[in-house]
């Protein structure tokens, strides 16, 4: 958090306390003198609304902003002196540096205030703008369906494709209307759901074109996936968000806009929870009127690193399809396929926000603890033999969770015996393929094992675990990691490199390829070997965050817990427990087990609101 030399009164208040950054503090101070603005309290709300965006929020509620969570709870944070609500409303009421929201035309002024929302007139118009998107589209007269050719889908299953009710229900929507949503958690079928709703588009009137898009480069090669055997029919372009738009570049715009639309019948996004406000109003504007749009998501996920909810805004509005077709736009699929049993009823507990529930599933399933001589509790059975040893780890599955009930950043190796065996035996199977030249056996592999951090840095984050990882392997596998491209090194792009199609978050390894290291990346046939000489950096991923693990799946998982943080919530342990697919260890304390479970992430949106009011306007009228 970086000092604001300037700032004084209550504005350095909350700089010392780490709430304000000076790059908060510095703008609102120049729009107060330009807007002859004294107050500073009206100058604190405007630099609190700046910072909201760099948390993901897209404005300030006034009302709940004492109540948000800013930091780690700090003393210096608790004490602060927050102004009363109604007062500070009014004065910002009162005040140059804010307009109304039915009179957002005025030029120059910085701020919006809407119903105790204070939005940056930036953020105000891209939450407009998708509103209005979004809105238009329900309005509209509905895509010209055949419904004897849909029917006839149906009655075979959508070429052999089976699938439950309310999966049927979505790709029916999908069909039917301009725009609708499949909701669901992991394995709840989304991914099959896909698939069938381009059978089925292929058997209607004018679908030719369709895209299938997501938000980075790792999901949207999944969706690749599906066209592996058959395209059904349809010209099909699969690409990332910022691929299908034509990037210019930060902060340079997109290609397709409103003048140069998307070409396609038909979008369907993947991954929509990690879509951004800026993203999809930037989507919304690209479509041409008649373009079905199908999002598909984890409203229950964590949200993009950027600014909005959009999927969780929409969802929480309640749409009808359409004004002529009452049937909620919005599907959600809640049966899952990929793993039942405690692994489902711990992520169920969580996302339900029930810690004592979920701590009753940590402790052998409403028995008293089972507990090994390394003092972890296991779920899946009461006997201590449950327990995973080195030898055994990948291929034991009766102990589905273990919560390691300590505070990792102060924890020994013998504790954490669990998490070393398992990244040891994943890097001996990484450097055994990497040096065979089986690299599509090595990025096979990296999806046996993820150890997932919370943060980036200190104690907790990925850069601490990173050195821990490595330091251990080195101590325990004296071939390992020796020089920079060592085989079996995974890694992790952090940036984009289009001319290279990588896209930040994708993964990969380095393995032998005629005798050279290569850096190795998955492709739809198989993968694909780049010179690492062509790479810009590219840290190595024995950690990565939680956030860069969305839109993966891994056998066994490994979570980092903080022990305090203002990042942890419970979409973030949600988000880490539903990335296993057999096995779970959750490494922390049972108090910060118990916080994270019932620390909702408050994003401050007026989307779904300001939807749903219109959308009831819209039915009465």
């Amino acid at each position: 958090m970086s000092r604001a030399i300037s700032a004084a009164g209550i504005l350095r208040i909350f700089n010392d306390a780490g709430i304000l950054d000076a790059s908060d503090i510095h703008p609102a101070a120049i729009a107060a003198r330009l807007g002859k603005e004294t107050d500073e309290r009206v100058i604190l709300a405007c630099a609190l609304a700046l910072r909201t965006l760099r948390s993901g929020s897209v404005c300030l509620d006034i009302h709940e902003a004492e109540r948000a969570r800013w930091g780690d709870g700090s003393d210096a944070e608790q004490q602060l002196p927050w102004p009363e609500p109604k007062l500070w409303h009014q004065l910002l009421r009162d005040s140059t540096l804010t307009c109304d929201a039915s009179n957002t035309s005025s030029s120059g002024i910085p701020f919006v205030l809407d119903e105790g929302l204070l939005y940056t007139q930036k953020a105000w118009q891209q939450q407009e703008s998708v509103r209005n998107a979004l809105l238009a589209r329900h309005a509209a007269s509905p895509p010209l369906v055949d419904e004897a050719a849909l029917q006839s889908m149906q009655d075979t299953g959508f070429d052999g494709i089976c699938v439950q009710p309310r999966q049927s229900a979505a790709i029916e929507n999908a069909v039917r209307g301009l725009t609708s949503v499949i909701a669901g958690g992991p394995g709840t079928g989304k991914t099959t759901v896909i698939g069938a709703i381009l059978r089925a588009l292929a058997s209607q009137p004018e679908v030719s074109r369709v895209a299938l898009a997501a938000p980075t480069g790792r999901a949207a090669a999944r969706m690749a996936e599906l066209l592996r055997d058959d395209s059904h029919g349809l010209d099909i372009s699969v690409a990332t968000l910022h691929k299908l738009l034509g990037s210019r570049g930060p902060n340079r715009g997109f290609a397709h806009s409103a003048h140069n639309p998307l070409p396609y019948s038909c979008i369907i996004v993947d991954e929509m929870s990690m879509v951004s406000l800026d993203m999809m109003a930037a989507l919304l504007e690209a479509l041409s009127p008649s373009t079905r749009l199908v999002l598909v998501g984890d409203p229950d996920q964590l949200a993009s690193v950027e600014a909005g909810s959009v999927l969780a805004d929409i969802v929480a509005a309640d749409l009808a399809l359409s004004p002529t077709q009452p049937t909620p736009m919005v599907t959600r699929l809640d049966r899952s396929f990929r793993f039942d049993g405690q692994l489902a009823d711990l992520a169920d507990a969580v996302r339900l926000g029930d810690a004592d529930r979920a701590l009753d599933l940590l402790t052998s399933a409403g028995a008293p603890a089972s507990t090994d001589d390394d003092g972890c509790a296991t779920l899946a059975s009461r006997s201590p033999s449950s327990w995973v040893r080195s030898q055994d780890w990948q291929h034991e599955h009766r102990a589905a969770a273990v919560l390691v009930a300590c505070d990792p950043a102060h924890a020994t190796e013998t504790e954490l015996e669990r998490v070393f065996c398992a990244v040891t035996q994943q890097a001996r199977n990484l450097r055994r393929l990497a040096v065979a030249a089986d690299a599509a056996g090595a990025l096979t592999e990296l999806s046996t094992h993820r150890l997932l951090c919370a943060h980036r840095d200190g104690p907790y984050g990925v850069s601490t675990w990173q050195r821990r990882v490595e330091g251990h392997l080195r101590a325990h596998i004296p071939e390992y990691g020796k020089g920079e491209w060592y085989p079996g090194r995974p890694l992790l792009m952090t940036n984009n490199q289009p001319a290279l199609e990588l896209s930040n978050g994708d993964q990969g390894v380095v393995a032998l390829i005629d005798g050279s290291p290569q850096a190795c990346f998955a492709a739809p046939d198989g993968y694909r070997s780049i010179p690492p000489s062509l790479l810009s950096h590219v840290p190595s991923a024995h950690a990565i965050t939680i956030h860069k693990s969305q839109g993966s799946q891994s056998r066994a998982i490994s979570v980092i817990l903080p022990d305090e943080s203002v990042l942890l919530t419970r979409e973030l342990l949600y988000t880490a427990i539903t990335r296993a697919q057999e096995r779970l260890t959750i490494v922390g304390t049972k108090d910060a087990l118990r916080r994270a479970i019932e620390t909702p992430a408050l994003r401050a949106s007026g989307l779904g609101a300001r939807l749903k009011s219109a959308s009831t306007a819209q039915t009465l009228d």
